[in-house]
């Protein structure tokens, strides 16, 4: 937390009781740092099990949840669903070309698609997020760069960096 953190990412499984014991174990440690929690479960798993981990999450763990990537396959009256009933925001990696409705936040990886082109068809209303997919070193780079004519007030910026079995984001806007 030292380090300024800004919002720290773990990949989620489907053993959700795990990653909430990880998710609440480090909200505790975060104290009062103002560090929001991200998990991305690339869509594995099913509405049933995202119901339980919204459901079992703990109050502190509630308190610092940005967003939640990818819990189950996009499905945009499911997602809705979803976001409302938990009032959560659901980000959206995998499935994003073509997708309007449903989520509150894009995830771009411009290590891995032309950004430009990806960001064309995201609503207004739509938070982006860029992160990297840890795949390259120019893929762990390209994030932490301000990027030319990107700017407002949707636009999260996020340099992702390996952890024990998540990523550490470090957001912020400009």
């Amino acid at each position: 937390m030292a380090e300024g953190w800004g919002a720290i990412k773990t990949k989620g499984w489907n053993n959700v009781g795990e990653v909430l014991r990880w998710l609440d174990s480090f909200a505790a440690k975060a104290g009062d740092a103002g560090v929001k929690l991200r998990a991305d479960f690339n869509s594995c798993l099913e509405p049933h099990q995202f119901r339980n981990f919204m459901e079992w999450m703990s109050p502190r763990v509630r308190a610092r949840l940005d967003f939640v990537e990818d819990p189950f396959p996009y499905d945009p009256e499911s997602w809705e669903d979803m976001q409302r009933r938990y009032a959560v925001d659901l980000a959206l990696d995998k499935a994003l070309r073509g997708a309007d409705e449903g989520f509150n936040v894009a995830v771009l990886k411009p290590g891995r698609r032309e950004w430009r082109e990806m960001l064309d068809g995201v609503p207004e209303r739509v938070r982006v997020v860029m992160t990297s997919a840890m795949d390259h070193a120019i893929g762990r780079a390209l994030p932490r760069m301000r990027l030319p004519g990107v700017a407002g007030d949707r636009w999260a910026h996020g340099s992702v960096w390996p952890g024990h079995g998540s990523s550490l984001c470090q957001g912020f806007f400009f």
